[in-house]
């Protein structure tokens, strides 16, 4: 494993802020200048904090497991929860097998060729089975065993201290991601009940998840009360919203001498990831004279003692996200700074991280493109739509931005949550940034339209965090190259339960080498092997066959031209009829890919028309918005290049038919963009024509057709 030279880690250590002096901020959108960072120290292991210690020791710790898993060089693609958990287990004790469910739907299907066009497998293998989960009461017993998890003896434990533990709810689907993940990181798989879907919990029920999860490690004799000593780190994987809402003062944390600025206050929400883990205490309220003493409040307090993650996402989600968690090295990182040179936005610089982290990645991949970063002056919006239109390939991302959930302020300009840009392979995510994990279930927010768009990890703030509750991305780029996981990396030490939360694998090392590989599994009688459905696909000449199996081969240009060559064959045929809407889908991202806008143009209008009498695009889900997202991320950034030729009549034909489903504002200014487009080439009656029909698709909603009239009517932006 790459590791910095100590005086490098002494000195990320040196610029942390301490947790009791960091200053009154302003939020993260109007930052005031923190603590001047000290000056780079030469000191000796012992001298680090024994929380950065204890960091580094997880991170060895799970290195050490990591290091020691063997994965089959394959990829089974199973049907069902059902199958996959089956698969997960049919491998032998040490090993590991990359499974990943096709459930039809074209986000399922992206993520799988994402995960391909990454891991690489030498084997790619199709389950056809469909076998259901073990009943709810079975299913406990079913998921250890394929965790190869063992009771312990009565007052022992049958784990090394210092790793981690994972906690899922055996009801839900997800359960499956957790059984991977448990046995990939040699950990204990606990039991908790997740609650009813909703926005936030309250803290009662975070402090009885809390819980569940130490009662449970008290009764394996597994010592965890303090960082350093036993568990270090817990995964939740399981629907659990990631905001806690605290409506009175009783059940707020204890954190006594804690600067204010880092005070959650009655009516406000804290973020769960930082809030499990630490140590519950009991908070007793005074008496009033005369009265009865009122009973003890159980609150969470400042001690922690281990660092936590979050995968909260369905069954087929949560699996890719443990998948390219424990299968996967990062080799490639895209930066972008949106924030001046000046301090204290300086402080948290990309050009510093990439001083660290780029030699790591230049090592790991010589591309040209293994490294991309944006500062100022190309720290714009424009910058960002001309460098991101065309699809991201990095592995690691490190964002620096103000503004709000759905948008995001750069250097001039407003991007909006619509402008994450779609994704060729997994990535993590680290964003500084106020409000942007807010909602990472909702897919018109930043962190939601990340994952949507293949995403696996994301650390950002549920809530106004203030810049000083960030982790500088110089630092955090330190940790990651010295060895902690991702839910060390992004804590800042000595800080109160607050408002950051990491969604993601708490034990995950992106940057460590992957484990070894050894030979993939034989198959069953259910199974079939990608050659399989490559001479199947020749022998009955389906156009839908054949291009699933160029994008599993990586070849998006043939898998486009042969769905384009069958809409070519004329209205009536049999091969036409038999282009599905998620192959049209998947062929219009695969043009994408290539840059080929008119294709792209071509695609779309064919996948689109699948919708007329179904479902309008401005309902689609995220996965089915893709295609019609890639039309327009690639018009705006061929709009900005030498290429712009390529936006002909036919593209400006589809562009005036489909509209980006997502945020109001992002049609708006797209509208916005086509309407003077079209005045230039088509004249100012075409282009209100276009503008009228987006206004009569707007159905009630007032507010969109109103900025749309405005577009009309040329009022200034």
């Amino acid at each position: 494993m790459t590791t910095l030279p100590l005086a490098l880690v002494l000195m990320c250590s040196a610029l942390q802020p301490a947790g009791g002096s960091t200053p009154a901020a302003a939020p993260a959108s109007q930052p005031t200048t923190p603590q001047p960072a000290q000056q780079p120290q030469q000191q000796s292991q012992q001298q680090l904090s024994p929380t950065t210690q204890a960091g580094l020791r997880l991170g060895q710790l799970s290195f050490a497991v990591h290091q020691t898993l063997r994965i089959h060089d394959e990829l089974l693609i199973v049907r069902t929860p059902g199958a996959a958990l089956t698969a997960i287990s049919s491998a032998e004790q040490g090993t590991f097998r990359p499974v990943l469910i096709d459930d039809g739907t074209i986000a399922a299907r992206e993520n799988i060729i994402r995960f391909v066009r990454a891991f690489k497998p030498a084997v790619i293998r199709f389950d056809d089975a469909t076998p259901p989960l073990p009943a709810t009461g079975e299913r406990m017993a079913a998921l250890r065993a394929a965790a190869l998890f063992k009771e312990p003896a009565e007052g022992k434990t049958a784990w090394a201290p210092g790793t981690g533990v994972v906690a899922t709810d055996p009801e839900d689907e997800s359960c499956i991601a957790a059984a991977a993940l448990a046995r990939a990181r040699r950990a204990p798989l606990l039991a908790v009940k997740a609650p009813k879907p909703w926005d936030h919990i309250l803290p009662d029920a975070a402090v009885a998840l809390s819980d569940e999860i130490t009662r449970t490690l008290k009764g394996y004799a597994l010592s965890y009360d303090k960082l350093g000593d036993g568990v270090e780190a817990i995964t939740i994987v399981a629907p659990f919203p990631s905001k806690v809402k605290f409506e009175d003062a009783r059940h707020l944390p204890l954190t006594p001498g804690i600067n204010p600025t880092f005070t959650c206050k009655p009516g406000e929400q804290l973020a769960l990831t930082d809030l499990i883990g630490r140590v519950v205490v009991e908070r007793t309220t005074p008496a009033a004279p005369g009265a009865a003493a009122a009973p003890a409040t159980r609150v969470f307090g400042m001690d922690r003692w281990a660092w936590t993650g979050l995968i909260a996402a369905p069954a087929t989600e949560a699996l890719y996200r443990v998948m390219c968690s424990v299968c996967l090295q990062a080799d490639s990182l895209f930066g972008f700074d949106g924030y001046d040179d000046t301090a204290p936005f300086n402080q948290y610089s990309i050009a510093k991280a990439t001083e660290v982290i780029g030699p790591v990645i230049r090592t790991l991949n010589q591309a040209p493109e293994a490294v991309v970063i944006r500062t100022k002056p190309d720290g714009s919006a424009s910058s960002w739509i001309a460098t991101t239109g065309r699809g991201v390939s990095a592995a690691l991302w490190m964002v620096n931005t103000s503004g709000n959930a759905d948008f995001f302020d750069l250097k001039p300009g407003r991007a909006l949550a619509g402008d994450i840009p779609l994704m060729t392979k997994p990535a993590t995510a680290h964003f500084v940034h106020s409000w942007s994990a807010q909602g990472p279930e909702n897919w018109n927010t930043i962190a939601g339209r990340f994952f949507a768009h293949g995403g696996f990890a994301y650390i950002g703030s549920m809530h106004e965090p203030y810049l000083q509750a960030f982790v500088p991305q110089g630092l955090y780029a330190a940790r990651m190259v010295s060895g902690m996981t991702l839910g060390t990396a992004a804590r800042q030490e000595g800080s109160p339960p607050w408002r950051i939360n990491v969604l993601g694998d708490a034990m995950a090392m992106p940057l460590s080498p992957s484990p070894s590989r050894i030979a993939a599994l034989a198959g069953g009688a259910s199974v079939t092997t990608l050659e399989d459905r490559t001479k199947a696909a020749v022998a009955s000449k389906s156009p839908t066959g054949a291009a699933a199996v160029f994008l599993l081969r990586g070849d998006d240009a043939k898998a486009a031209a042969v769905i384009a060559a069958a809409l070519n064959a004329g209205e009536a045929t049999e091969v036409k009829a038999a282009l599905d809407r998620t192959t049209l889908g998947q062929a219009t991202l695969a043009a994408f890919r290539t840059g080929d806008l008119p294709l792209v143009a071509k695609l779309a209008t064919a996948y689109e028309a699948t919708f007329k009498g179904k479902a309008p695009p401005s309902n689609a889900t995220p996965g089915e918005a893709e295609p019609l997202e890639a039309l327009w991320m690639l018009a705006l950034a061929v709009d900005a290049s030498p290429k712009a030729s390529d936006l002909n009549e036919d593209v400006l034909t589809a562009l005036a038919n489909l509209p980006r489903p997502g945020q109001d504002e992002i049609v708006v200014r797209d509208t916005r963009w086509l309407h003077n487009l079209l005045s230039t080439r088509r004249g100012a009656e075409a282009a209100r024509r276009m503008v009228q029909d987006r206004i009569d698709r707007a159905g009630k909603n007032e507010g969109l057709k109103k900025s749309l009239g405005e577009v009309i009517s040329g009022k200034p932006k």
